[in-house]
């Protein structure tokens, strides 16, 4: 199995995620209320990932910080960066935070 831990997002670290965003949907989406989140250990290396602003690593932190958790799963779902699958409904073409952050949108 894989190892998992929750995460919270600090006031620093939301502040830090709205100066990455592109889109108006990003910033809509960034007031929502956020919540803890659970990631896999060995599927998240850095930071740095975040720091290159690319849309689909702002999108799956968004969606993993914002989104509900569902009981069924996706066809990617062993490889999950998120633990549980979360999604946000009418957001994102519906594709959960893991298959969000690898660019994956249409195998979700």
């Amino acid at each position: 199995g894989y190892t998992y831990a929750w995460f919270h997002l600090t006031s620093f670290g939301n502040h830090c995620l709205y100066s990455v965003y592109h889109t108006d949907i990003q910033k809509e989406v960034w007031r929502f209320p956020h919540h803890e989140f659970l990631v896999r250990l060995d599927a998240y290396t850095d930071t740095v990932q975040v720091r290159t602003s690319r849309q689909s690593y702002v999108n799956g932190l968004l969606i993993a910080t914002r989104g509900i958790a569902y009981r069924t799963g996706c066809s990617n779902s062993p490889l999950a960066n998120f633990g549980p699958v979360v999604r946000m409904a009418g957001y994102f073409g519906g594709a959960c935070a893991s298959c969000e952050w690898k660019s994956n949108r249409s195998r979700c």
